[in-house]
């Protein structure tokens, strides 16, 4: 049980990173 609930924070963190790159992305575009 516990692996899986650890995985699971794994992909929320990644795709939290995701949007911010993607935020990034769309702000140096802006520039």
């Amino acid at each position: 049980e516990e692996e899986e609930e650890e995985e699971e924070e794994e992909e929320e963190e990644e795709e939290e990173e995701e949007e911010e790159e993607e935020e990034e992305e769309e702000e140096e575009e802006e520039e």
